[in-house]
């Protein structure tokens, strides 16, 4: 609220880009919860190891856990937009 106009005022190119923010994060989100549960325990893995990374890295973490110990990290880290 700005007091000295008296009236409710914001910067409307913030608010519509943080909405298109926030929509595209809601649609990566929903596309990524729909990825086969292997492609998950990949993409997981993968974000660990930075912007670039070598797939043999990845699949020597994927070998070093079991399934269960990858789905139990899975289900404490998922993220769920409403």
């Amino acid at each position: 609220y700005n007091f000295g106009l008296m009236k409710w005022t914001w910067d409307e190119d913030a608010v519509n880009s943080k909405i298109v923010t926030e929509n595209v994060a809601t649609v990566l989100v929903n596309k990524m919860n729909r990825l086969h549960e292997e492609t998950q325990r990949i993409l997981m893995v993968a974000s660990c190891l930075g912007a670039t990374f070598r797939l043999s890295a990845v699949m020597t973490v994927m070998k070093n856990f079991s399934r269960v110990e990858m789905r139990d990290s899975m289900k404490s880290s998922m993220i769920s937009v409403s």
